[in-house]
């Protein structure tokens, strides 16, 4: 088993948060996993992204040619990434900020309403929700274990910092569970995704 994933998104997004935790949690169950960060001088608004690799045997190169996830927090990420977006990708995206041309037939696209699945929390735990929504439908890590790596990696952030972004990540795979489920569509590629 191999999974590569590709997140790009604007500083301040998250983008090295859901990346980090995400290998922290794969880590902690014994998965091998990599991850490689990109990011520009500014800590805000400049483009972020981050290749995320699990693998069942060692991973020889930080980067991944073919991806199978690509998961974007803004528009720009589309244009960054275009490359990678081929037949069989699964695209999942802020739904306010999607694509904005055609993508080739064969990827699926997953536009996630992260504004309404942290109405009730706080804006900036929409990466958090986009974690939930990815572990979900990969199917990659174990939920039990990936709330108690959460709690272990980041405890020096204090208690409400860590209950406030375990509620992102599982109203984030709720909704996913929705969407494996049927209740709600994945929109097929060059067809704009229900907002």
């Amino acid at each position: 088993m191999r999974l590569d994933v590709c997140v790009g998104g604007s500083g301040g997004q998250g983008v090295l948060l859901f990346s980090t935790a995400i290998i922290h949690a794969a880590v902690q169950e014994g998965k091998r996993a990599m991850c490689l960060p990109s990011y520009g001088a500014e800590a805000r608004g400049g483009e972020v992204s981050s290749f995320v690799i699990f693998s069942d045997s060692p991973i020889l190169s930080p980067f991944a040619e073919n991806v199978d996830y690509l998961v974007f927090f803004n528009s720009g990420s589309f244009v960054k990434f275009r490359e990678h977006i081929k037949p069989g990708v699964t695209l999942l995206y802020d739904a306010a900020e999607g694509p904005r041309e055609p993508l080739p037939e064969g990827s699926r696209l997953i536009a996630v309403p992260l504004a309404e699945l942290v109405r009730e929390l706080d804006r900036r735990c929409q990466n958090m929700a986009m974690l939930g929504v990815f572990v979900a439908l990969a199917g990659i890590l174990d939920f039990a274990q990936l709330a108690a790596s959460f709690r272990q990696a980041y405890k020096g952030k204090g208690e409400a910092f860590l209950d406030l972004n375990l509620k992102a990540i599982q109203a984030g795979r709720a909704w996913a569970m929705a969407e494996r489920l049927g209740t709600s569509q994945a929109a097929p590629a060059g067809a704009e995704a229900s907002r």
